[in-house]
């Protein structure tokens, strides 16, 4: 006992600023040991994985059509990983050939898929290997049958302690209910923080053993500014953490009193002055990348670059912005743009492009494919006017 009074706060890194009060509830991966069997019909097994594959694709769909702005974008993103055929070949292979359990076939078959994109050097793609780990998870909890803590359905002034929050659960809270999120690992880029800063949600990560030292039903204070969690503070150190957070909150009220016409050209000079050297650059880039599009072959289509990009390249409040991504929209068959959540509240944006079809996993390399040829073709037409240049 005398271990547990001395701790008084604990220290992480944070990531959302703000102050929250509340009683934790303890999120614990379950450790499973998962046995290789093998099994007499490896059709019926295979049937089983595509159920379980189906209902948690289902249930991603729901969060999807649920969603609005950065959290629509996220679980957009999620769901196209999960789609993607080539995430599944090696466990449909391992149940085919080696005619083993399911549960064993996804957890090796998504094994050697999170061995590769942990291997990738780009960041981005790295980060998703904890994608298709929740992913791989969620099935074999379906294939087990195991019930899971409902987040929709946390009391009020929650605050969530987990070594990780998997996107998937994330997207279930209801953050009405939450004060604050603490995890053992993550960072400021992670789906969670960027949840947690878009609904004002303050956020504390690498806090070491945070799932052992803290205990269910606590009260705790967390500072996401600081990174400070307070285990059942003191009345003096909520009294300071509530003025920190009134400070807080006046400084942001006190910065909103500069949106008015006295300060409107404070720092607009410059955006300006950058809408015009980019006006000619964007159109050309555009045009550059309707005849990537065309020469790109069946990936693209060259007619809808064109068609989208007449319609929707000014659906942007930048004169430039839109210019290119109308026509990547139109060339991959895709709609882009859209709401958007800033600060909590949903902004109302014109999209870009027509829902034709769910974007794809394998659209973000059609883009950078597209991208490299219109780069491609710039530097060929610089080159040929240099020479040109120098021959005349």
């Amino acid at each position: 006992m005398l271990g547990r009074n001395v701790i008084k706060m604990i220290k992480g890194k944070g990531v959302s600023v703000g102050i929250g009060f509340g009683n934790i509830v303890i999120l614990k991966n379950e450790i499973r040991k998962i046995e290789k069997n093998i099994v007499e019909d490896s059709d019926k097994e295979l049937e089983r994985f595509h159920k379980a594959l189906e209902e948690v694709i289902n249930e991603t769909n729901q969060i999807v059509e649920k969603a609005r702005g950065t959290e629509k974008e996220i679980m957009t993103a999620y769901l196209m990983i999960m789609q993607d055929p080539s995430l599944i070949l090696e466990t449909e292979s391992q149940i085919k050939n080696s005619k083993i359990n399911a549960e064993y076939a996804t957890e090796m078959g998504f094994n050697s898929v999170i061995q590769i994109f942990e291997n990738m050097d780009d960041e981005y793609m790295s980060g998703r290997a904890r994608d298709i780990a929740d992913i791989k998870d969620r099935i074999i909890s379906k294939l087990y049958n195991e019930e899971k803590i409902d987040l929709s359905k946390l009391k009020n002034n929650t605050i969530i302690v987990a070594k990780e929050l998997t996107t998937s659960d994330t997207a279930k809270l209801d953050f009405k209910n939450i004060s604050g999120i603490i995890t053992e690992v993550g960072g400021e880029n992670s789906h969670t923080s960027i949840m947690a800063r878009t609904h004002l949600l303050p956020a504390v990560t690498k806090v070491e053993n945070a799932t052992t030292i803290l205990k269910n039903g606590e009260y705790v204070a967390i500072n996401g500014g600081s990174g400070e969690i307070f285990e059942n503070p003191t009345e003096e150190q909520q009294q300071n953490l509530i003025k920190i957070q009134k400070d807080f909150i006046e400084s942001k009220v006190e910065l909103e009193k500069y949106k008015n016409e006295k300060y409107l050209n404070f720092g607009r000079t410059a955006a300006k002055l950058d809408d015009v050297c980019n006006y000619l650059p964007s159109r050309i880039s555009a045009y550059l990348m309707i005849a990537a599009a065309y020469l790109g072959g069946s990936d693209f289509s060259g007619k809808g670059a064109y068609r989208i990009y007449k319609r929707d390249r000014r659906n942007h409040a930048s004169p430039n912005s839109a210019q290119t991504e109308s026509v990547c929209a139109g060339a991959l068959g895709i709609q882009l743009a859209g709401d958007a959540v800033y600060f909590g509240k949903v902004v109302k944006k014109p999209h870009i492009g027509n829902d034709t079809r769910p974007v794809e996993y394998e659209d973000i390399r059609r883009a950078n494919r597209l991208l490299y040829l219109t780069a491609w073709l710039g530097e060929t037409g610089c080159l040929f006017f240099m020479v040109l240049i120098i021959l005349l």
